[in-house]
């Protein structure tokens, strides 16, 4: 029925549920695919509500399978459409989220922010059926910072407000499931620890010796090591400074024969300029300094050369610099604001996420995401 005006509110919201739908039957592929369609509808009527239920449907998606930094991108987003809504219930459970995203990513102050922050609007509100995820979620997160005392409390408390929303009869023996459990997993803990006096005198005794030989042998060992590091340290500095000798005097030698001047190679230098900035010859995928030269319509030597004596680099770092500079320039776009890292990189012609993102901090001396983050 909305298919025949496919730029309409109404279709939007049909594709998010189809996009629920597809996520449900485990078809993550095509529930991204439905998400995004449905997101550039959105945006381009101002759907406020719609546009951050997707961005937090998207990011639901990435957290599930582990993309970490793009959810937290999505959830970013979707939160910047919750700006005049902070008090409501859809924030809160986005806050919940945003918190499980953090714990996983062990950011646990932000976790406890957000979990303080859903908790007072849960309480405000009445929702008290978002009760038992948030004090779940701060028993993982005490769980993670090994503090079993408070993580147990939540675990109780969670327990506690699970069973207020079920029949007395299932919370009663769910009370005492739990409770046993808790019980006799503190039981064990504690028979684990349980030493007496005279067993760590015991113990003491008989170990007294090979403690000392054991002090003894890691004295000895700590020298031994000091006296290989130094050598070890010393050898390589003598090859690196030879390596570097040698490197110096072949780039002396390299370039020895060639006939180009300096008016020759600032004429190439400009011509690989304006092959970079007006052309965008770096977008290319896996780019060569073949695919240069025949562009420039001289040889690979003569093109190398130029790029080390003019650029002073390599052609690699000479590329993904441009590459770089691209990037931050579309990330800094609304009509890239909804791309994944993954196809940015692609946009500007890496082939590896991970070298991208090595490359982008080298360059802006932050993560992609964090980039991200800043500029949204």
């Amino acid at each position: 029925i909305y298919s025949e005006n496919r730029e309409s509110p109404a279709y939007a919201l049909v594709l998010n549920h189809i996009g629920l739908a597809a996520e449900m039957e485990g078809d993550v592929q095509r529930a991204e695919r439905v998400y995004k369609d449905a997101l550039k509808i959105s945006l381009q009527n101002n759907d406020i509500p719609l546009i951050g239920t997707l961005y937090h449907n998207i990011a639901l998606l990435n957290l599930n399978k582990e993309k970490f930094e793009t959810a937290e991108m999505f959830y970013l987003k979707s939160e910047k459409y919750l700006r005049g809504d902070k008090e409501s219930v859809q924030a809160a459970i986005l806050y919940i989220n945003f918190a499980h995203l953090y714990i996983e990513m062990k950011d646990y102050s932000l976790a406890k922010k957000y979990l303080r922050d859903a908790e007072e609007i849960c309480r405000k509100s009445g929702a008290e059926y978002l009760l038992p995820d948030i004090l779940f979620n701060y028993h993982l997160l005490y769980n993670n910072l090994k503090n079993r005392e408070k993580s147990l409390t939540y675990y109780k408390e969670f327990a506690e407000a699970e069973g207020r929303l079920i029949s007395s009869v299932k919370r009663s023996k769910m009370d005492n499931i739990r409770t046993d459990f808790l019980i006799n997993q503190k039981n064990e803990e504690i028979k684990e620890l349980h030493i007496t006096k005279k067993d760590l005198n015991s113990i003491a005794a008989r170990y007294k010796v090979l403690i000392v030989v054991l002090f003894g042998a890691i004295i000895l060992g700590f020298v031994v090591m000091v006296f290989f590091v130094t050598k070890t340290t010393k050898e390589k500095t003598d090859r690196k400074s030879e390596v570097e000798k040698k490197r110096k005097k072949d780039k002396t030698q390299k370039y020895s024969r060639s006939v180009l001047g300096n008016k020759e190679k600032k004429e190439i230098a400009d011509k690989i300029e304006a092959l970079f900035i007006e052309e965008k010859i770096f977008l290319k995928k896996n780019l060569t300094l073949t695919d240069l030269s025949e562009e420039l319509g001289i040889s690979r030597t003569y093109t190398s050369q130029v790029i080390n004596e003019i650029f002073g680099k390599t052609f690699t770092k000479l590329v993904n610099e441009y590459r770089i500079r691209e990037a931050g320039t579309l990330m800094k776009s609304d009509l890239y604001k909804i791309y994944t890292i993954e196809s940015i990189a692609n946009e500007v012609g890496f082939n590896s996420t991970n070298v991208f993102s090595k490359a982008f901090k080298e360059s802006y001396g932050q993560t992609p995401s964090s980039f991200l983050r800043q500029n949204c």
